[in-house]
């Protein structure tokens, strides 16, 4: 880490841990987050600190590299600038995703706003081949795209997630798929 990113960081983690909220952070480690460091902040406290800190595309790859803490993984997306984050480095990045809150997060306030986005989407629900996670992030991004209007009903995305079978997804992914339904009837209407 360069001498200029180190204060960031430590700024940073010194906010994490003034607004802790051990709390949630137990309930947290109880339902099986795999971080080894779990502050308890909520997102909208992620929120106001990615605003107080504005963009930072090389504190965010410092944040994101930062597996051991969650908070650091959900406040990365906030940070980035999209310009710089290609086709490969998302899919890349999502598929170092460890859980569906960052995974959340992360389509949420980065991947959804790239260029290559519905490319992504596409590439994630054809590469998942019975990996949970990557069909999860797929779907999700598909969502969010939908949602935003950034992809239409007829996308191939929604293509691909609307053949998926549903009797044969785990819950998570039949919710998932069951809202990209949702949106894609009301759109309709």
């Amino acid at each position: 880490m360069s001498e200029i990113l180190a204060p960031k960081m430590r700024a940073v983690k010194q906010q994490f841990f003034s607004l802790r909220n051990g709390v949630v952070a137990d309930a947290l480690r109880k339902a099986g987050d795999s971080h080894q460091v779990i502050f308890g902040l909520n997102l909208p406290q992620i929120k106001e600190i990615a605003h107080s800190i504005g963009a930072d595309t090389e504190l965010a790859r410092e944040l994101w590299a930062d597996v051991k803490v969650r908070e650091s993984q959900m406040l990365a997306p906030y940070l980035w600038e999209t310009a710089e984050i290609g086709q490969e480095q998302a899919i890349a990045m999502l598929h170092a995703v460890a859980d569906r809150e960052i995974a959340d997060v992360l389509c949420l306030a980065l991947l959804r706003r790239i260029e290559k986005a519905e490319a992504v989407a596409i590439t994630l629900l054809q590469q998942s081949q019975g990996n949970e996670m990557t069909l999860y992030i797929g779907l999700r991004l598909a969502l969010n795209l939908l949602a935003i209007g950034r992809i239409s009903k007829t996308s191939p995305a929604i293509g691909a997630a609307m053949a998926l079978d549903a009797a044969k997804l785990a819950p998570a992914l039949r919710q998932v798929l069951m809202q990209i339904s949702e949106e894609v009837v009301d759109s309709d209407a």
